[in-house]
């Protein structure tokens, strides 16, 4: 199961430096969840771990980051020095 969220454009604090990028990550309601969920982003160079946590039964099984699938699919999942926006999926299965 997964569910891909779309990053929203234009969405940052104002407190943000001048490069911020957006982070879109979800699971669902019926395999499990991640942490951060939904949309939110990091200044340009952090570090953004997501945490997925399997519902009971499930277990992480994919993640991919804008279209490529990660070798490893760990939580959390580090996104390390943020530079461009990013669509988080990952899939949990039984």
């Amino acid at each position: 199961m997964y569910i891909n969220v779309t990053p929203q454009k234009g969405v940052r604090p104002s407190s943000t430096s001048s490069s911020w990028y957006s982070l879109g990550a979800c699971g669902g309601a019926n395999g499990g969840t991640t942490d951060p969920s939904g949309n939110g982003g990091a200044d340009e160079g952090d570090d953004t771990p997501v945490y997925s946590y399997p519902s009971s039964g499930y277990v992480l099984k994919d993640i991919y980051i804008n279209g490529k699938k990660m070798s490893t699919p760990k939580s959390p999942f580090k996104i390390r020095n943020m530079f461009e926006d990013v669509t988080m999926i990952v899939i949990f299965s039984k």
